[in-house]
């Protein structure tokens, strides 16, 4: 890490120096990703003696999972799975997510605009980026139901499972660690303790559904997730973003 934060700096220098053009140093921070900020802990060269950055780095639970996540990821697999394996089409869903739900109060007004996730523009926009797109608090929501779907209307079905085992299999296992993350919020001592299983469990069983989709296969997220449990333990308490995220 010290060795990029160094490439970069200098590929700043040279640039001030008129040396190089502005797209070459922004090229380097591509490439080498750190964003030069030379009033950054990383550029503070004294204390390079005293942490190592990947002791240090905290990954949000709330991006790495619901914000373009882990969970955007095997929503759209499954869904994927859906359409290409029992011919059921996004849109053949919304009257079901569409349903007369009963949300808690504080989720009413979410709740209601899940529907809009599976037609129209927003299904079009999915489907041509290949990911369930969606803010994490949509997301959040929308896992739960199609979760209601799969156990629903596809576990109970044995010709539906054969055609599905694996990716259902991969998304249960996923559904488990985003329920563990929702416990833990909510106070469960124990989810600590379940969590990195859960996430190795997970990662053993995309593998297997998913091993030659290049836009479901493992991501840098599903790398993160590996990296909570850690963070969990150093810090006594997941961090998250699920406040500030709101302001967006």
């Amino acid at each position: 890490m010290w060795d990029r934060v160094d490439k970069v700096e200098d590929a700043h220098a040279k640039w001030q120096r008129k040396e190089t053009y502005k797209w070459e140093f922004d090229d380097k921070e591509k490439t080498l990703g750190v964003k030069w900020n030379p009033d950054g802990l990383l550029a503070d060269r004294p204390s390079r003696g005293h942490f190592k950055p990947s002791q240090v780095i905290t990954h949000d639970v709330q991006h790495v999972l619901f914000a373009n996540g882990t969970v955007a990821t095997e929503c759209y697999g499954i869904l994927a799975a859906f359409k290409t394996k029992l011919g059921i089409d996004w849109s053949n869903l919304s009257g079901i997510v569409g349903a007369a739900w009963s949300y808690p109060a504080h989720r009413s007004a979410a709740g209601a605009s899940l529907k809009k996730m599976f037609e129209g523009p927003r299904f079009k926009s999915s489907a041509k980026a290949e990911r369930f797109k969606g803010q994490a608090s949509e997301v959040l929501g929308v896992y739960t139901l199609i979760g209601h779907i799969v156990e629903k209307h596809v576990a109970t079905n044995p010709e539906r499972m054969a055609l599905l085992h694996a990716e259902v299999a991969s998304f249960r296992a996923l559904c488990r660690v985003a329920d563990v993350v929702r416990t833990y919020k909510a106070g469960d001592a124990t989810a600590e303790l379940r969590f990195r299983h859960l996430v190795e469990d997970h990662m053993k069983k995309i593998g297997l559904a998913y091993d030659d989709d290049e836009a479901t296969n493992a991501r840098p997220k599903h790398h993160k997730t590996l990296h909570i449990p850690r963070q969990v333990a150093r810090d006594q308490m997941m961090l998250d973003c699920w406040v500030t995220e709101r302001k967006n």
